[in-house]
């Protein structure tokens, strides 16, 4: 569909706010990263509902370009269904009522960016998942649209589409991308906006109701079709440009060519990361064993791809999987904290696993967003696990089956300082530039120059 140029009205900045500002939430309640609490106030609602009459005088977005979210043309490694690395394309949780179309999500990056979907017209989606950080945030707790921060780091959203479970969130209560979308809208922290409200919100905007019929065959708004819009424009956001995939590109038959396109840095990054049985049975590998690493000879793999598989880098099979089956995807204990009651996750102290693409302009790290460069992630899986009684079952040291009584305690890599930097330069190789500079994943609402 060809869209037609549509101007600023004015500047998000200045967008109006309809009715009076509910009363803040207390900023002691969990967030949306935390409950899924989305209580309402309904004499201030009905108030609300008063003021959305007249015309919208909030921001327009311009669409001047007919970008391709369909057809993303990926790599032959994120397609073959028989590639040695992994298979991507079998992890898609893209739902059969809502395939991605150019349309459905043209209409979801607009909602994506657009601040109408919180109360007081100040928070998008985009206020916490920014482009230039791989869709996360660069602050280490959000901040709402009443100034309360949230209690848990925003997640990045790059290849969410290969989660095969669907289940999103930290601690993976939302069943799929589109619950999740609403889920937040919702929250009293991040943008307190009753559904109901929302729809009639939107319909008070002339360019909505062309945008959903393009969408979705008629102009009719529903929180439905906001979050399969949205869900349709998260699914789009897929990264494979960086130099990581050059490798593939610059190899054959699906084998990538990491030898004349990474540095020998990187290279051992690479090794390091890929996997044996597990991470710590270095000296029954040594010993003769005939288990083969893939590695250089002399290096023993940690085994990182259990838990950031395939080329996605992501937890790739199905759900509900056993934290001891080690395919997963799974919210896994990765030996944080020995006390985890603040925050048990998913139960436990456990949490998802995101996609470690672009994760080199993140910043902040962890659920809570407690390390602050890529070095201190490292450092803490090198010397810093902790000995919870649900830590998994790879970051403990190999023992014999008939060892006894207990847990083993948590492996301790001992890695020299040119591990470590090899590590932190391998995950520098997933960093992918045209991913982070797409117009099409951009701001339709932001003023041009």
């Amino acid at each position: 569909m060809i869209y037609s140029l549509l101007f600023l009205c004015c500047s998000q900045n200045n967008s109006v706010s309809f009715g009076p500002k509910k009363n803040k939430p207390n900023p002691q309640e969990p967030s949306s990263e935390t409950t899924q609490d989305t209580a309402v106030n309904s004499d201030t609602d009905s108030s609300y509902a008063d003021e959305l009459t007249g015309p919208d005088l909030g921001p327009t977005p311009i669409l001047n370009e007919d970008y391709n979210y369909a057809d993303l043309n990926l790599p032959q490694h994120y397609t073959d269904l028989n590639s040695p690395y992994g298979v991507i394309a079998s992890s898609d949780n893209t739902p059969q009522d809502n395939p991605i179309t150019d349309e459905g999500a043209t209409l979801g990056r607009v909602l994506f960016y657009d601040k109408r979907l919180s109360r007081n017209d100040t928070t998008a989606c985009s206020s916490c998942h920014i482009q230039s950080t791989g869709f996360s945030d660069p602050l280490r707790l959000s901040i709402g649209l009443y100034g309360d921060e949230t209690h848990r780091h925003s997640m990045p959203l790059v290849n969410l589409r290969y989660y095969s479970s669907g289940e999103m969130f930290w601690d993976e209560r939302a069943s799929s991308i589109e619950d999740q979308a609403l889920e937040a809208i919702q929250n009293p922290i991040e943008m307190d906006m009753p559904l109901e409200l929302l729809e009639l919100k939107l319909e008070r905007a002339e360019f909505y109701p062309p945008l959903f019929e393009a969408a979705f065959g008629d102009s009719h708004i529903t929180e439905e079709r906001i979050s399969k819009a949205i869900a349709q424009f998260v699914r789009s956001m897929v990264s494979f440009n960086s130099k990581y995939d050059q490798a593939f590109a610059n190899g054959e038959n699906g084998v990538p060519n990491f030898e004349d396109t990474f540095t020998e840095l990187e290279l051992l990054g690479n090794d390091l990361f890929g996997s044996v049985l597990n991470p710590s049975n270095a000296d029954v590998v040594a010993e003769g064993s005939d288990e083969d690493t893939g590695a250089e000879e002399g290096v023993t793999s940690l085994r990182c791809d259990t838990c950031h598989r395939t080329a996605a880098h992501f937890s790739g099979l199905a759900s509900g999987a056993l934290e001891d089956n080690l395919e997963g995807p799974f919210a896994t204990n990765n030996g944080l904290d020995i006390d985890t009651s603040a925050d048990e996750g998913a139960g436990n102290g456990r949490f998802k696993s995101p996609s470690l693409r672009n994760i080199a302009v993140r910043g902040l790290f962890m659920h809570d967003g407690r390390f602050q460069s890529l070095e201190q992630v490292v450092e803490f899986y090198n010397s810093g696990v902790q000995d919870h009684p649900s830590l998994h079952r790879l970051l403990r040291q190999f023992i014999p089956a008939d060892h006894g009584d207990g847990f083993p305690p948590p492996v301790f890599f001992n890695l020299t300082t040119e591990e470590k930097d090899a590590l932190v330069a391998f995950m520098e190789t997933l960093t992918d530039e045209t991913f982070l500079n797409d117009p099409r994943y951009s701001d339709p609402f932001a003023i041009l120059e």
